[in-house]
């Protein structure tokens, strides 16, 4: 499959870690879409969102199924997945953002220094592979 077609929306509730004052952090029911690099955010009032550039997602290690986020402007969202699969689903999408490219390789003329050799080493049959290997058994230790 090419990594264009990667790109699918993935969607679900997640527990959002949110900072209420200054130390406390509670989690709230908020729900996630990630389309692209754009991950959108449900807020507290009615069909109000917030939408983020994402800049990669990773693992959580603070939570059981827990992921980060890490948007284009250095901020880092945290939240928790409902079950196992649902992590796994997001640890995936983030993984297929930073898919390669589908950019066929093309040869590359390289140049060395005079001072650099390159040598052929040849390929040694099954016979030679004898030469190079001893046997062992018990009675050449007594």
């Amino acid at each position: 499959m090419p990594p264009t077609t990667h790109h699918r929306k993935v969607t679900s509730f997640m527990s959002v870690q949110e900072t209420r004052w200054v130390v406390t952090k509670t989690f709230k029911d908020r729900i996630w879409t990630l389309n692209k690099r754009t991950l959108t955010v449900s807020a507290d009032e009615r069909f109000k969102f917030i939408t983020y550039a994402v800049k990669q997602g990773i693992a959580w290690t603070g939570a059981p199924h827990g992921i980060q986020v890490e948007t284009e402007e250095g901020k880092w969202l945290r939240a928790v997945a409902n079950n196992k699969a649902q992590w796994a689903m997001w640890l995936q999408a983030f993984q297929n953002l930073n898919a390669p490219n589908d950019v066929p390789q093309t040869p590359a003329k390289v140049s060395f220094c005079e001072h650099v050799r390159v040598r052929t080493i040849p390929a040694s049959d099954d016979e030679d592979d004898d030469m190079y290997t001893t046997n062992s058994s018990d009675e050449d230790d007594r």
